[in-house]
């Protein structure tokens, strides 16, 4: 079993999700939100992937508030 990621893209009045669920029991869920953050989000997202704590008990939501930076290509 895997991680739990979801990507929020907010714009205006619409909103595009990406999910990637390989769940079992999550039991830890980080949420980052994020606005034309594209320098700090891959490390942000890397340090929480090297923690020991069991990747499938952990979901990882970053909800982007309309960025144009690009962050949303992370």
């Amino acid at each position: 079993m895997g991680l739990h990621f979801s990507y929020i893209q907010q714009s205006g009045t619409s909103q595009e999700s990406i999910s990637l669920d390989m769940q079992t029991s999550i039991q830890v869920s980080i949420v980052i939100p994020v606005l034309n953050q594209i320098d700090k989000v891959q490390s942000c997202l890397d340090a929480l992937l090297q923690q020991d704590f069991p990747r499938d008990q952990l979901e990882i939501i970053v909800i982007d508030n309309g960025s144009t930076d690009g962050t949303w290509n992370i």
